[in-house]
């Protein structure tokens, strides 16, 4: 039997469908299968179905750059450089910051802060984004993307690097297919 692959999202989701069946008057005997049998209430089987989709990718990026995903529609999700605006447009996206400091990592580097930023789409529309990087200081930079498809396998995980000049971008492009067995693709547009 292959592995099975699970995802935090899909925990969080199904501890929602739960408390979501649950709070509408439903016990656990109304889940649905397979946390049950399919006796459940319309609500919670709906959330249920919605975890059936799993597809998903993530952009991770260093300190020096400012993510933003665009989709077809121009809908747009990550921090708008000049402005520092947090955009969230595209559905079911999200943008964060990690930021770590020296001295709780390495006290030889007291005082310095590293910083990364990810962007994360859930259930994306199979087609393309265009990914553009802003650097306001420039330097060596980082990129990692990840690709999860419909039945939550993760596909080959993409890694590029390379020196961004100040006061600049650079854009990609991001083909996501989200199919089983097939690769989405993160390529350079410079």
């Amino acid at each position: 039997m292959p592995p099975t692959f699970v995802k935090a999202s899909v925990v969080l989701a199904t501890i929602f469908c739960l408390a979501s069946a649950c709070s509408q008057g439903g016990t656990r005997n109304n889940l649905p299968a397979p946390l049950q049998h399919e006796t459940s209430t319309s609500h919670a089987v709906q959330h249920y179905k919605d975890l059936e989709d799993l597809r998903e990718f993530n952009i991770t990026v260093g300190s020096t750059l400012w993510p933003v995903i665009t989709d077809e529609a121009g809908r747009r999700t990550g921090r708008d450089s000049p402005t520092s605006i947090v955009l969230q447009e595209i559905p079911n996206s999200a943008y964060g910051e990690d930021s770590v400091s020296g001295d709780s990592v390495d006290p030889m580097n007291a005082g310095s802060t590293s910083t990364s930023r990810q962007i994360q789409v859930s259930q994306p529309a199979n087609g393309r984004y265009k990914l553009t990087l802003h650097s306001a200081e420039g330097g060596r930079y980082m990129l990692a993307f990840y690709a999860y498809s419909l039945d939550g396998h993760p596909e080959r995980p993409v890694f590029r690097s390379g020196e961004i000049a100040p006061a600049t971008e650079i854009h990609f492009l991001i083909v996501f297919t989200g199919v089983p067995g097939s690769t989405s693709t993160l390529t350079s547009t410079q």
